[in-house]
């Protein structure tokens, strides 16, 4: 959620945690549990560098 992250994002734009401004931007990440990412509806690092390099091409 935004606010919510846990440190820099993958556009390069901020570099702290709390800074995120949009709900579910794939370029923010938060740390959980292991095996929680899912779960809660999240990406692996891969699957969402991969979704913001697509987004930001179009």
């Amino acid at each position: 959620m935004a606010g919510q992250n846990d440190c820099g994002n993958l556009a390069g734009t901020h570099s702290c945690a709390g800074q995120s401004k949009v709900d579910n931007d794939p370029g923010e990440w938060k740390l959980v549990a292991k095996g929680t990412c899912k779960d809660l509806g999240g990406m692996l690092k891969a699957e969402a560098k991969k979704r913001y390099q697509e987004q930001s091409a179009s």
